[in-house]
């Protein structure tokens, strides 16, 4: 799989809040639609959730032009580029690709307060998960352990994780600086919790860029990484802020956006959310149906 000519394909146009269900003919095979709108698919067993993002930031639907410069890809500055979060998109399904074990979830409306991510996070049964790993942060070397001044993984994942990263030729550091990802749904019911930089810059502008140099340097690291056994020791729902430590404060929840900026869906009734799923030899009450 050319992480280049992917990344490229995804990114022909926009696809705002609404919209994700456009590209689905250019996910993987047997990707699965939940109830909530957003895309899954499971590879062999595994504790670990990866997540991208199919929404693009903006509210209208645009062509994209593209322009190549060095290793960087902008659009003709017309447009975003969208590498926010099609990088994270491409990396997820070259993983997907070389059959590396995972839940991989691709959400919808990211950009309008991560709508899916948290949906799911609260309807679904996320006791035999381990750890959240989303692909959507600026930059080339940022391991976010904190978002919105929370701690969201331990140290011990952390280190372990950079140390993996860095077998892979790339100079990762530690991120306390993270507002917001798909990841940080998960932190009251998910041990490590965290989001990696996939190489774009100046998101939501139009002087958006890609480094696909460094996309295809991280895709060659993240299939060579051991994610289940990467440590696991904080505890889902303890409450630790950047020089301070607060420990399990009744049902946190993260802020959620105005209604005029896109609403949770309603949910199904009781009986259609209990529809078992078998998913790659896992039976889970997860309330899914296919498209």
């Amino acid at each position: 799989m050319n992480i280049r000519e992917l990344f490229l394909e995804l990114t022909t146009r926009t696809y705002p809040s609404g919209t994700e269900d456009e590209i689905f003919h250019l996910l993987p095979q047997g990707i699965i639609r939940d109830f909530s709108g957003n895309y899954f698919i499971e590879i062999g067993d595994s504790g670990t959730i990866f997540t991208s993002h199919l929404d693009t930031h903006g509210d209208t639907i645009q062509s994209i032009n593209h322009r190549f410069s060095g290793d960087l890809i902008t659009s003709d500055g017309t447009s975003i580029l969208g590498a926010d979060d099609k990088a994270g998109v491409s990396l997820m399904m070259y993983m997907i690709h070389h059959k590396v074990p995972g839940l991989y979830y691709f959400f919808r409306s990211e950009e309008v307060g991560c709508l899916g991510s948290k949906e799911i996070a609260r309807e679904m049964n996320l006791e035999n998960w381990k750890r959240v790993v989303s692909f959507d942060r600026r930059g080339t070397n940022s391991l976010v352990t904190h978002q919105s001044s929370i701690k969201t993984c331990s140290q011990d994942f952390s280190t372990s994780l950079l140390q993996q990263l860095r077998r892979g030729g790339l100079d990762y550091v530690v991120d306390t600086q993270g507002v917001s990802s798909d990841s940080l749904s998960f932190i009251d019911s998910v041990s490590e919790c965290v989001n990696l930089s996939v190489g774009y810059q100046n998101e939501h502008l139009t002087t958006e860029s890609q480094d696909i140099k460094f996309l295809e340097r991280l895709a060659r690291a993240v299939v060579a990484i051991d994610w289940e056994n990467l440590p696991t020791s904080r505890q889902p729902g303890q409450r630790e802020w950047i020089g301070q430590s607060l420990v399990k404060p009744k049902e946190y929840k993260a802020p959620v956006k105005s209604k005029t900026e896109g609403e949770i869906p309603k949910k199904p009734s009781k009986k259609r959310f209990k529809k078992r799923l078998n998913l790659f030899g896992s039976t889970r009450e997860w309330g899914f149906w296919t498209r």
